[in-house]
């Protein structure tokens, strides 16, 4: 029996890939920045020219989604006030 390791070996990358551009570049954050453009990813997420191509074509598929309000949702739970304090000085 033979198996396809070419296929086995593209969703590999594929998973890993994905897994990545969330790590580096999360859509449930991105997707609030208003006039985001590829140049603002690659500066804030230090992403190469590419690959912010490539994400914000994923903000602006994908950010409508239930799951990533659910994500921000989360995000904005646990680090509400570590960013407060942070940004403005402000501790809850």
């Amino acid at each position: 029996m033979s198996f396809n390791t070419n296929f086995s070996d593209n969703i590999n990358n594929n998973i890993i890939n994905a897994f990545a551009t969330e790590l580096l570049a999360p859509i449930a954050l991105l997707k609030n920045i208003h006039c985001l453009s590829p140049a603002m990813i690659q500066a804030m997420c230090n992403v190469s020219e590419e690959a912010s191509m490539y994400i914000f074509d994923n903000v602006k598929k994908f950010g409508h989604r239930d799951v990533y309000a659910n994500v921000e949702y989360l995000f904005f739970e646990r680090f509400f006030d570590f960013v407060m304090d942070v940004s403005f000085g402000v501790q809850y």
